[in-house]
């Protein structure tokens, strides 16, 4: 299938299954509960150049300070955020959406994420941890880029079009390790290894499809700030826009690996 074919799959799935949108606002109120913790109980913890953006000019390193004990609990927060409530979030959405689309709800419509986020919590999980392996590979790419542009001058700028480039085939790498991790077709680490063999082997098209995505969703977001413009109903219109995209990506992984050869358990 074409770059725009799946993205037309994608968004006739979501609307063909409107149960999607009950995974990505439970998701979103996951999220909001998580940053209402940090703004309602760890604020105070954080160094005074994240909470005052002018004091970045400054040169006083005092502000760089953490409050006694601010460092432990910002860190076991993190720790939580990422270890625990990301694979959980995961599971939920990318694997409630496998659920939703495939009409296998084990129980109401309502807490299909739930009952997803803990039942392939380990999925999302695993996940998690290759969505940081891959970011630490373009964080490693971009530095060693930033340090061989240094010695070329003027001309170094264009050793960021290969670092560009990688960002649009990881895109579609993770869609798809997403949708093998959640299909629950293979073990966590054969899905891994299925959706790098899988991309190795299709490289212009993961290039390409990584940059419709992201103009479609340029596109997406501008059309939302200027309808959020508009007096009163502007709000709605950009809340409803944010749910209407983020349940487009909750089935995007689904929809790429629906449209993959069959694989060997």
């Amino acid at each position: 299938m074409s770059a725009t074919g799946l993205v037309g799959r994608a968004w006739q799935l979501l609307w063909k299954n409107p149960g999607v949108f009950n995974l990505v606002f439970w998701s979103l109120m996951l999220s909001l509960l998580t940053e209402l913790v940090l703004q309602t109980r760890l604020a105070a913890d954080l160094p005074a150049v994240l909470t005052h953006p002018s004091l970045l000019t400054s040169a006083r390193l005092a502000h760089l300070k953490f409050p006694p004990g601010g460092a432990l609990k910002l860190g076991l927060f993190f720790a939580t955020v990422l270890l625990i409530v990301t694979p959980y979030r995961l599971a939920g959405l990318y694997g409630g959406a496998f659920q939703v689309l495939g009409k296998r709800p084990t129980v109401g419509q309502w807490l299909v994420f739930f009952r997803v986020g803990w039942t392939m919590f380990w999925r999302g999980f695993a996940a998690t941890l290759a969505g940081i392996a891959m970011a630490v590979v373009l964080l490693l790419l971009l530095v060693g880029l930033a340090v061989a542009s240094s010695a070329l001058g003027a001309a170094g700028s264009l050793l960021l079009i290969p670092w560009m480039v990688a960002v649009l085939f990881a895109v579609t790498l993770a869609l798809m390790g997403l949708g093998a991790i959640m299909a629950n077709d293979l073990a966590a680490g054969q899905a891994v290894v299925f959706a790098l063999r899988w991309a190795s082997g299709r490289i212009g098209f993961c290039i390409l499809f990584g940059l419709l995505l992201i103009g479609v969703f340029a596109v997406g977001f501008f059309v939302l700030l200027t309808l959020a413009r508009i007096p009163f109903f502007g709000a709605i219109f950009l809340l409803l826009g944010l749910w209407v995209m983020s349940g487009f990506i909750a089935v995007l992984p689904a929809a790429l690996y629906q449209s993959s050869p069959p694989v060997q358990s």
